[in-house]
């Protein structure tokens, strides 16, 4: 898995990087600083995804002509097996459209 990190803030925050086991996650000092992912030493585990507070880690699997998209979610109700969903950008722009493959809680 491939983990991106859309974390524009520099706001005092670094529990992605307290969190990845492999330290692929810098923010360093100051602590407001944006992270830093090395993907070279990322193994993709996914922890940093749940640990931050601003929803900005995701994860993107591929598999032949589909794509596993792993992001954290503050819908309610939460999104059920099987929902049709529409994907967007990061402002709100449709990218494609998409099938909830698994829930974790």
């Amino acid at each position: 898995m491939r983990i991106l990190i859309d974390c524009t803030e520099e706001i005092p925050c670094n529990p992605c990087e307290k969190v990845c086991p492999q330290q692929a996650i810098i923010v360093g000092t100051p602590i407001s600083k944006v992270p830093q992912l090395d993907q070279d030493r990322c193994s993709g585990c996914a922890a940093c995804i749940t640990r931050c507070p601003g929803l900005a880690i995701r994860g993107i699997k591929e598999q032949g002509d589909v794509s596993l998209v792993y992001l954290p979610y503050e819908y309610f109700p939460s999104p059920s097996v099987g929902d049709h969903i529409t994907c967007l950008d990061s402002e709100g722009n449709i990218i494609c459209f998409g099938i909830v493959k698994a829930v974790r809680q």
